[in-house]
């Protein structure tokens, strides 16, 4: 019964990667864009989503309608490419979504788009506050040009921001 559960489970992943993969392919909003908001870096391929802003929620979801995740930024090196592509295309002044996310524990952030622990982080002053200062809760993680330079900031989940999205070039090695 495992093995028949795992089967299923597997071919509607198939099934649902490929539907996304098709979906990236002919996204208008994709195709209006000319590839400009893309940015190759190591082994990741990122989109970054200026067109519009979204909730965390929706941004989440129309990364993985492109076949693509939230962003999780994994070491100094791959922050400071991020934060110079935003420069380039002009967007320093615009904050946007990553995967990360403390809904699991309050302390304790992770990446949605990969389910690990945070291990590189690059916080603004005085970040994760947890709270605004209207005392709404924060859990989700953007990134942009903060008080510090480029750096990480806890925000409310409902709020609309520009988003990055990422796909590996090649499945991950763990």
């Amino acid at each position: 019964m495992v093995r028949l559960c795992l089967c299923i489970f597997i071919l509607l992943d198939v099934m649902f990667s490929e539907q996304a993969n098709n979906q990236a392919i002919t996204s208008p909003v994709l195709k209006r864009n000319n590839r400009r908001n893309y940015l190759s870096f190591n082994d990741k391929t990122y989109f970054f989503g200026t067109i519009f802003k979204a909730n965390y929620f929706s941004a989440l979801q129309f990364c993985r309608q492109q076949g693509m995740h939230l962003v999780s930024i994994t070491s100094h090196d791959e922050n400071e490419r991020i934060g110079h592509f935003i420069k380039d295309i002009g967007a320093q002044d615009k904050q946007f979504w990553t995967s990360g996310t403390n809904f699991i524990e309050e302390y304790q952030f992770v990446w949605m788009s990969t389910g690990n622990y945070l291990v590189y982080t690059n916080w603004d002053v005085g970040q994760p506050s947890l709270k605004n200062s209207a005392g709404v809760t924060e859990n989700c993680i953007d990134v942009g040009f903060h008080e510090a330079g480029f750096t990480w900031n806890d925000a409310d989940c409902g709020l609309k921001l520009y988003f990055i999205c990422e796909a590996y070039e090649n499945c991950p090695q763990k």
